[in-house]
């Protein structure tokens, strides 16, 4: 009898966020010929709870934008704006407060967060009452091209036309027109045209 209660739960809980998936799909501030797949996840309004919340920010895409599959979006800190022609590749994770420019590619399973949970070192371990959030907030220019892999930091600004390597860990600003690879990333050189 158990089992059957917590099964029960389980397909109540799931039946939740499949309505609170397709409410927050009507949030989306959304330019013409923009797809957002089935499968990704925004996070983008206020959670189907009795508890109260802080009130989430916008999710903007803009003209001929694509988000990918099993991406997921979450404007619980701040903001994330995509701007034209831009896309989203499967499996990638932005976290607000995040600006993206236009035209701009970004692979598949990149991690881009202007949130920063920060560990109190105590033994409650990582349960909420034991972290703080440092917020600040990511702005990506146009043109950029951020390789598969890749994560963008807290803070961080990469200017208009620079390539991040597949796998890079971005923690300091790069430079427009600038290749940056590696853990942590740096500028490594000019894109030639």
């Amino acid at each position: 009898m158990r089992n059957i209660s917590l099964y029960l739960r389980d397909v109540i809980k799931q039946v939740a966020r499949t309505l609170e998936q397709i409410r927050n799909r009507s949030l989306v501030n959304r330019g013409s010929a923009s797809s957002i797949s089935t499968s990704a996840r925004l996070d983008i309004g206020k959670k189907l709870s009795f508890k109260k919340q802080a009130k989430p920010g916008t999710f903007t895409i803009g003209s001929h934008t694509n988000i990918e599959s099993h991406a997921v979006i979450n404007t619980s800190h701040g903001n994330v704006s995509l701007g034209d022609k831009s896309g989203v590749g499967i499996g990638s994770i932005i976290i607000g407060p995040v600006n993206i420019g236009h035209n701009t590619a970004i692979a598949q399973y990149v991690f881009i967060s202007g949130e920063n949970r920060i560990h109190s070192g105590s033994s409650a371990g990582v349960i909420a009452s034991a972290q703080s959030v440092d917020i600040k907030p990511v702005d990506i220019g146009s043109g950029v091209w951020i390789g598969a892999g890749a994560s963008i930091m807290p803070g961080v600004s990469i200017g208009d036309g620079a390539i991040i390597a597949a796998g890079a860990v971005v923690t300091k600003d790069v430079p427009g027109g600038y290749i940056a690879a590696g853990v942590p990333a740096s500028a490594i050189k000019k894109v030639s045209h």
